[in-house]
C-alpha cells in the first residue's frame, strides 16, 4: 500500500504525534526564542528548576538532556519522530522541558 501526501514533513509530524500521543498528561513546555543567549538562558533556568526539586529537560542545539540522559545532536532541530519520542519519555518522568528554537 502507498499513501501519497502533499507535505511529507507535515504528514510525518502528525503520524509521529499520534504514535507517541500522550494518553492523559501533557508536557509542561517552556520555549526560549531570540537571537542570542538561548542556550545560556535555558541551562541557567534548568539548574534553578533542578535546585527547586523539578525534573528538567533541555532540547536545543547542544543536544537533548534529561534525567541523566544525553542525546547528542544529529541536526540543529530534531525531526518530528525523534522529538515526539523524547517528549513521551520526558512525560513519563514528569519533566519540565526547556526548549529553544535556533534563529535562522
Amino acid at each position: 500500500a502507498q499513501i501519497l501526501v502533499d507535505d511529507v514533513l507535515d504528514a510525518m509530524s502528525k503520524i509521529s504525534y499520534n504514535f507517541f500521543k500522550p494518553k492523559r498528561k501533557r508536557v509542561k513546555l517552556i520555549g526560549v526564542v531570540g537571537t542570542n543567549g538561548k542556550t545560556t538562558t535555558t541551562y541557567i533556568l534548568s539548574e534553578i528548576l533542578k535546585c527547586a526539586g523539578k525534573n528538567v529537560g533541555v532540547i536545543g542545539t547542544l543536544g537533548i538532556r534529561y534525567n541523566n540522559c544525553f542525546i547528542a545532536p544529529e541536526l540543529t532541530t530534531p525531526d518530528s519522530i525523534d522529538l515526539s519520542e523524547v517528549l513521551m519519555k520526558m512525560l513519563a518522568l514528569s519533566i519540565v522541558l526547556w526548549n529553544y528554537l535556533p534563529t535562522q
